[in-house]
C-alpha cells in the first residue's frame, strides 16, 4: 500500500519543534505542501527549509495561537499562501507548569492559559480552514491530543484541556462527515522531545532517582511511571507516519476515533 498525498496541502501549528517539526516532514515526503506554522522565527524556517529539501512546497506562518488574533494572522497567511488548506494537524499545545502541579496548586491564570493553547487553538484553526474543506467535500483535522487525558494524576493543567479536545473530536466527526471531512485525534505516549527531557528532570527530583544519566531516567520511566511493553520511548515519526495514514484517502472510513499511540503503556480498555 503507498500513501501519498500529493496535490494536498497541509497546516502543522507547533511545528517549529518535536512532534510538529516531524510531522511537516512526513507530510513532505508523502508529498503535500505543507503550512509550517511556528512563534520562533529562526526555528520555523529551519524546519521550512528541510521541507523544501524534501522536495515540498512550504508557507512560513508565524503566530501565539494562544490568542484570537494570532490565530487570525496564521490562518491568513496559511490561506494566502496555497489558496487552501486540506490536511489540519493541531498540534499546538504545551504544559505550561513544568513541575507537575496539583490542580489546587494552579491559578485561575494558569487554567486560562492552558485552554487557550491546549484546546481553543485547535478550535480556531480547525474552523478557520473548514470551510474550504467543506467547499471541496474533501478535508482532514487531526488533533493531537495525548494519552495524559486518559490516565489521572499527571500534567494535569495539560491534560484537561487535551481531555476536552478528545471529546471535541468526537462531536466534531459526527458533525462534519457529511461534508467530506473527517476528524480524528491521536494520543501519543511519550515521545522524546526536548519537553519530555524537561519533565525527566522534573522527575528525576520528585521522585529521588538521583541520575544524570539520560538513558536510565527513561529505562525507569518506562518502567515505573508508564510502564510498557515496548521498552523505548516514542519518536516524532511513530506520531508522523500515523499522521500521515489519517491525512490519507486510505483513512477515508477512519471518523471520530481516538488513537492511541504509546507503547502499549496506557492501563485502560
Amino acid at each position: 500500500m503507498q500513501v501519498r498525498l500529493d496535490g494536498k496541502t497541509a497546516f502543522v501549528s507547533g511545528a517549529s519543534s518535536g512532534i510538529g517539526r516531524q510531522c511537516a516532514f512526513d507530510l513532505a515526503e508523502s508529498g503535500a505542501d505543507v503550512v509550517v506554522h511556528g512563534r520562533d522565527v529562526e526555528r520555523t524556517e529551519e524546519t521550512a527549509a528541510k521541507v523544501r529539501e524534501l522536495g515540498a512546497r512550504a508557507v512560513v506562518a508565524i503566530g501565539d495561537l494562544a490568542t484570537i488574533e494570532g490565530c487570525e494572522s496564521v490562518a491568513k497567511a496559511s490561506l494566502d499562501g496555497f489558496g487552501k488548506i486540506d490536511i489540519c494537524v493541531n498540534n499546538c499545545g504545551v504544559s505550561l507548569r513544568q513541575d507537575n502541579p496539583r490542580w489546587d496548586e494552579l491559578e485561575h491564570s494558569d487554567w486560562i492559559d492552558s485552554v487557550e493553547v491546549n484546546f481553543l487553538s485547535s478550535v480556531r484553526m480547525s474552523k478557520a480552514f473548514y470551510p474550504g474543506m467543506k467547499a471541496q467535500n474533501w478535508g482532514r483535522i487531526i488533533h493531537i491530543s495525548t494519552l495524559a487525558a486518559w490516565i489521572p494524576g499527571l500534567l494535569t493543567d495539560y491534560s484537561a484541556p487535551k481531555a476536552a479536545l478528545n471529546k471535541l473530536t468526537i462531536d466534531m466527526s459526527k458533525q462534519c462527515g457529511e461534508d467530506g471531512v473527517t476528524v480524528n485525534a491521536i494520543l501519543p505516549g511519550t515521545i522524546m522531545t526536548s519537553a519530555i527531557e524537561r519533565y525527566l528532570d522534573v522527575l528525576n527530583e520528585q521522585l529521588g532517582w538521583n541520575t544524570d544519566d539520560m538513558v536510565e531516567r527513561k529505562r525507569r520511566y518506562v518502567s515505573e511511571v508508564y510502564p510498557q511493553p515496548i521498552k523505548r520511548l516514542g519518536e516524532g515519526h511513530d506520531i508522523g507516519a500515523l499522521v500521515v495514514f489519517l491525512a490519507s484517502d486510505h483513512a477515508g472510513y477512519v471518523t471520530g476515533a481516538l488513537i492511541k499511540c504509546d507503547g502499549g503503556s496506557s492501563p485502560s480498555v
